[in-house]
């Protein structure tokens, strides 16, 4: 983020916290918190279009298919949030 090389971050919130505790107010926190899980984060530089679009692709399909949930379901319990 630093660097420009992302205007936003979703990660595990614990993890980010000294972060942000320690950048003067260059960094916060913005919107609710989401659970999932332990915590899940995943970023992509501004740069990186073919990856993000890779990742995009492969969600949605996996959306489509029912298996994004099975897998929630598998390695976070009958009670996750599901898509």
């Amino acid at each position: 983020m630093r660097n420009g090389e992302a205007v936003a971050v979703f990660a595990d919130k614990d993890f980010l916290k000294p972060y942000v505790d320690q950048s003067n107010g260059e960094l916060m926190f913005v919107g609710d918190d989401v659970q999932l899980g332990g915590g899940v984060g995943l970023g992509f530089r501004d740069s990186d279009d073919e990856l993000r679009e890779k990742f995009n692709t492969a969600i949605k399909a996996m959306k489509a298919d029912g298996t994004l949930n099975a897998a929630l379901e598998k390695h976070f319990g009958a009670e996750t949030p599901k898509f």
